[in-house]
Protein backbone atom coordinates (compact mmCIF):
# COMPACT_ATOMS: atom_id res chain seq x y z
CA UNK A 1 0.00 0.00 0.00
CA UNK A 2 1.49 3.32 -1.26
CA UNK A 3 2.20 5.92 1.68
CA UNK A 4 -0.13 8.32 0.58
CA UNK A 5 -3.01 5.93 0.41
CA UNK A 6 -2.13 4.53 3.61
CA UNK A 7 -2.08 8.16 5.50
CA UNK A 8 -5.14 9.09 3.63
CA UNK A 9 -6.80 5.37 4.78
CA UNK A 10 -6.17 6.77 8.10
CA UNK A 11 -6.82 9.64 8.64
CA UNK A 12 -10.67 8.71 6.27
CA UNK A 13 -10.77 6.06 9.50
CA UNK A 14 -9.64 8.38 12.15
CA UNK A 15 -12.54 10.72 11.17
CA UNK A 16 -15.37 8.55 10.95
CA UNK A 17 -14.78 5.93 13.20
CA UNK A 18 -17.08 6.97 15.49
CA UNK A 19 -19.90 7.69 13.59
CA UNK A 20 -19.77 4.36 11.27
CA UNK A 21 -19.29 2.50 14.66
CA UNK A 22 -21.77 4.57 16.76
CA UNK A 23 -18.09 4.95 19.69
CA UNK A 24 -17.81 1.33 19.30
CA UNK A 25 -14.51 1.90 18.29
CA UNK A 26 -11.29 3.61 18.77
CA UNK A 27 -8.03 3.06 17.00
CA UNK A 28 -4.68 4.06 16.93
CA UNK A 29 -1.64 3.98 15.00
CA UNK A 30 2.15 2.87 16.13
CA UNK A 31 4.36 5.21 15.52
CA UNK A 32 6.89 2.02 15.01
CA UNK A 33 5.28 0.92 12.01
CA UNK A 34 3.20 2.78 9.91
CA UNK A 35 1.71 -0.53 8.49
CA UNK A 36 0.67 -1.67 11.50
CA UNK A 37 -3.42 -0.18 12.96
CA UNK A 38 -4.77 -1.43 16.49
CA UNK A 39 -8.46 -0.75 16.98
CA UNK A 40 -10.14 -1.14 20.46
CA UNK A 41 -13.72 -2.54 20.40
CA UNK A 42 -16.26 -2.43 22.65
CA UNK A 43 -19.68 -3.37 21.45
CA UNK A 44 -22.58 -1.97 23.24
CA UNK A 45 -24.67 -5.19 22.01
CA UNK A 46 -25.00 -8.40 21.58
CA UNK A 47 -22.99 -11.25 23.25
CA UNK A 48 -20.16 -9.61 23.56
CA UNK A 49 -21.55 -6.17 25.30
CA UNK A 50 -18.80 -4.81 27.17
CA UNK A 51 -16.45 -6.75 26.55
CA UNK A 52 -13.29 -4.95 25.42
CA UNK A 53 -11.37 -6.70 22.19
CA UNK A 54 -8.02 -5.07 20.81
CA UNK A 55 -7.32 -6.26 17.13
CA UNK A 56 -4.43 -5.33 15.17
CA UNK A 57 -4.41 -4.98 11.36
CA UNK A 58 -1.14 -4.98 9.21
CA UNK A 59 -1.39 -3.50 5.74
CA UNK A 60 0.36 -4.72 3.01
CA UNK A 61 1.93 -2.83 0.19
CA UNK A 62 -0.09 -3.89 -2.74
CA UNK A 63 -3.93 -2.77 -1.84
CA UNK A 64 -5.34 -6.23 -4.20
CA UNK A 65 -4.00 -8.27 -0.72
CA UNK A 66 -6.29 -8.58 2.33
CA UNK A 67 -4.34 -6.84 5.14
CA UNK A 68 -2.82 -9.43 8.17
CA UNK A 69 -5.44 -9.27 11.21
CA UNK A 70 -5.41 -10.26 14.52
CA UNK A 71 -7.59 -11.05 17.65
CA UNK A 72 -5.21 -9.72 20.54
CA UNK A 73 -7.96 -10.81 23.54
CA UNK A 74 -8.48 -13.75 24.35
CA UNK A 75 -12.20 -14.10 23.11
CA UNK A 76 -14.35 -17.61 23.26
CA UNK A 77 -15.77 -17.21 20.01
CA UNK A 78 -16.17 -19.81 17.30
CA UNK A 79 -14.59 -17.03 14.63
CA UNK A 80 -11.87 -16.19 16.25
CA UNK A 81 -8.69 -18.41 17.32
CA UNK A 82 -7.25 -17.41 20.22
CA UNK A 83 -7.11 -20.54 22.02
CA UNK A 84 -5.09 -22.89 19.64
CA UNK A 85 -3.94 -19.90 17.05
CA UNK A 86 -2.59 -16.26 17.42
CA UNK A 87 -5.42 -14.88 16.77
CA UNK A 88 -6.46 -15.77 13.38
CA UNK A 89 -9.98 -14.69 12.22
CA UNK A 90 -12.44 -16.55 9.69
CA UNK A 91 -13.83 -13.87 7.72
CA UNK A 92 -15.33 -14.12 3.68
CA UNK A 93 -13.70 -10.16 3.61
CA UNK A 94 -10.43 -11.34 4.20
CA UNK A 95 -10.76 -13.98 1.81
CA UNK A 96 -12.30 -12.22 -1.14
CA UNK A 97 -10.34 -9.10 -0.74
CA UNK A 98 -10.40 -6.53 -3.28
CA UNK A 99 -8.28 -3.80 -3.80
CA UNK A 100 -10.93 -1.02 -3.02
CA UNK A 101 -11.36 -2.19 0.12
CA UNK A 102 -10.76 0.11 3.07
CA UNK A 103 -9.35 0.34 6.81
CA UNK A 104 -13.23 1.17 7.40
CA UNK A 105 -14.41 -2.29 6.11
CA UNK A 106 -11.77 -3.87 7.87
CA UNK A 107 -13.16 -2.38 11.21
CA UNK A 108 -16.93 -3.01 10.23
CA UNK A 109 -15.60 -6.44 9.88
CA UNK A 110 -14.66 -6.87 13.22
CA UNK A 111 -18.01 -5.42 14.57
CA UNK A 112 -19.67 -7.79 12.11
CA UNK A 113 -18.00 -10.66 14.04
CA UNK A 114 -18.58 -9.52 17.43
CA UNK A 115 -22.39 -9.03 16.90
CA UNK A 116 -22.85 -12.17 14.46
CA UNK A 117 -20.69 -15.05 15.16
CA UNK A 118 -21.40 -18.08 13.38
CA UNK A 119 -21.91 -21.47 14.78
CA UNK A 120 -21.88 -23.23 11.51
CA UNK A 121 -18.81 -21.88 10.07
CA UNK A 122 -16.23 -22.21 13.09
CA UNK A 123 -12.72 -21.64 12.64
CA UNK A 124 -11.93 -22.05 16.68
CA UNK A 125 -11.16 -26.01 17.36
CA UNK A 126 -13.36 -26.22 20.58
CA UNK A 127 -16.75 -25.78 18.65
CA UNK A 128 -19.01 -28.60 18.02
CA UNK A 129 -21.35 -28.09 15.59
CA UNK A 130 -24.37 -29.89 17.37
CA UNK A 131 -23.74 -26.78 19.86
CA UNK A 132 -27.00 -24.75 20.69
CA UNK A 133 -27.19 -21.55 20.80
CA UNK A 134 -28.22 -20.98 24.59
CA UNK A 135 -25.36 -23.10 25.38
CA UNK A 136 -22.96 -21.16 23.29
CA UNK A 137 -24.74 -17.78 24.61
CA UNK A 138 -23.86 -19.04 28.56
CA UNK A 139 -20.44 -19.56 27.71
CA UNK A 140 -19.86 -16.98 26.19
CA UNK A 141 -21.44 -14.91 29.42
CA UNK A 142 -18.89 -17.09 31.44
CA UNK A 143 -16.03 -16.55 29.81
CA UNK A 144 -16.60 -12.54 29.65
CA UNK A 145 -16.76 -12.85 33.43
CA UNK A 146 -13.54 -14.77 33.81
CA UNK A 147 -14.79 -18.29 34.54
CA UNK A 148 -13.15 -21.54 33.15
CA UNK A 149 -15.28 -22.65 29.49
CA UNK A 150 -14.75 -26.16 28.37
CA UNK A 151 -10.98 -26.13 30.27
CA UNK A 152 -9.86 -22.69 29.16
CA UNK A 153 -9.53 -20.08 31.35
CA UNK A 154 -10.68 -16.60 30.40
CA UNK A 155 -9.70 -13.43 31.98
CA UNK A 156 -12.32 -10.96 32.93
CA UNK A 157 -13.52 -8.59 30.47
CA UNK A 158 -16.20 -6.58 31.09
CA UNK A 159 -15.87 -2.39 30.80
CA UNK A 160 -17.39 -0.44 33.38
CA UNK A 161 -18.52 2.67 30.89
CA UNK A 162 -18.70 5.82 33.42
CA UNK A 163 -20.49 8.75 32.60
CA UNK A 164 -19.37 12.22 34.19
CA UNK A 165 -20.93 15.13 33.51
CA UNK A 166 -17.78 17.87 32.40
CA UNK A 167 -14.71 15.58 33.73
CA UNK A 168 -14.09 12.70 31.52
CA UNK A 169 -10.21 11.55 34.11
CA UNK A 170 -11.59 8.34 35.19
CA UNK A 171 -12.73 7.10 31.48
CA UNK A 172 -9.32 8.14 30.21
CA UNK A 173 -7.40 6.54 32.97
CA UNK A 174 -9.64 3.09 32.20
CA UNK A 175 -8.69 3.26 28.42
CA UNK A 176 -5.27 4.39 28.67
CA UNK A 177 -4.44 1.39 31.12
CA UNK A 178 -6.19 -0.81 28.65
CA UNK A 179 -4.13 0.46 25.52
CA UNK A 180 -1.45 0.10 27.80
CA UNK A 181 -1.70 -3.56 28.45
CA UNK A 182 -1.88 -4.24 24.87
CA UNK A 183 1.79 -2.31 24.05
CA UNK A 184 -0.13 0.81 22.47
CA UNK A 185 2.09 3.77 23.36
CA UNK A 186 0.74 6.94 21.74
CA UNK A 187 -2.96 7.28 22.20
CA UNK A 188 -5.14 8.54 20.27
CA UNK A 189 -8.53 7.83 21.60
CA UNK A 190 -11.96 9.13 21.77
CA UNK A 191 -14.79 7.41 23.72
CA UNK A 192 -18.74 8.41 22.99
CA UNK A 193 -21.09 6.97 25.62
Amino acid sequence: MGFRRLLKEYDDLMRNIDSFTNGQATVCWNDEDMKMVKVRICPTGGLYKDGEFIFSIHLNDKPEVAPDVRCLTRIYHPNIDTLEDDGDLCMNLFTNWLPHFSLQDVVQAFLFLLYNPNLEDALCPIFSPDMSEEEFATNVKRSLNGEEVEGYHFPKNQIKRVITMGNQEEMGDLVQNSYRDYGIEKQLVKLKI
